[in-house]
């Protein structure tokens, strides 16, 4: 909870045990903590407790944000909708281990984790900072995943939806975008000049997110009138730091 408080970037924080992980009496046990803006006015947050094993097991072979980093290690999440917490979740997790009381043998192998430690980015935050490149009239920002899918994009329902840059690709109709679909997904970085058949071509400023693994790209219209691309390029690299 402290953490949570401190960290403005993040929604929510919790802690997830694997079965019988954080007691012998209790199979399950998983706290997370979330912020909630007030509806009223915005700058007021409250932090409130959820119990993740009070709405579903979520040891079950099919729930990847626990089973991955459990057995995998330390890792970003894929984006997901949360069952709990109600809204789009990109998560860092790492496993932990509790110390045993006696010294173990030096033969001895790797005790299993007790359990993952895990912290959600704030989505809303990360809007914010896309919406704050100025881009004209017409020009947007987007991110992707390291999957492809989208973490942000203007249009709410791609991210909703789960939509990946694949499907934007196939709406632009453009035969350079293949080109920026695989420059993204490689975590690459560069410019290229997007000739879609029914619409006014743009070019595409695109930036990895060492991060997370994610990739951000900025569209501008030829049409568009740049005004300051000096300083939308030092916006550009600012927000691969976050």
């Amino acid at each position: 909870e402290t953490r949570l408080r401190e960290n403005q970037n993040l929604s929510s924080v919790g802690v997830a045990y694997a079965p019988y992980g954080y007691n012998a009496e209790t199979r399950l046990y998983a706290p997370v903590y979330k912020r909630i803006v007030d509806s009223e006015n915005p700058d007021e947050t409250t932090i409130e407790r959820f119990n993740v094993e009070d709405t579903y097991d979520y040891t079950e072979p099919d729930i990847e944000w626990f089973n991955k980093p459990l057995n995998e290690g330390a890792q970003w999440s894929e984006p997901y909708l949360g069952r709990v917490l109600k809204q789009l979740l990109a998560e860092y997790s790492v496993p932990f281990t509790i110390p045993e009381e006696a010294e173990p043998a030096e033969d001895a192998e790797t005790p299993d984790p007790n359990g993952i430690v895990y912290a959600n980015y704030d989505f809303d935050r990360l809007a914010a900072l896309m919406e704050s490149l100025d881009l004209g009239k017409t020009g947007y920002g987007f991110v992707i995943s390291k999957a492809g899918k989208f973490v942000y994009h203007p249009v709410e329902t791609f991210v909703k939806e789960r939509k990946s840059i694949s499907d934007l690709a196939a709406q632009w109709k453009a035969p350079q975008f293949e080109e920026l679909t695989e420059s993204m997904l490689s975590g690459e970085r560069g410019v290229i000049r997007i000739t879609p058949n029914s619409r006014a071509s743009a070019w595409v400023v695109y930036e990895p997110i060492p991060s997370t693994e994610w990739s951000l790209a900025v569209v501008l219209f030829e049409d568009e009138v740049f005004q300051d691309t000096t300083a939308l390029e030092q916006k550009l690299v600012w927000l691969t730091l976050f």
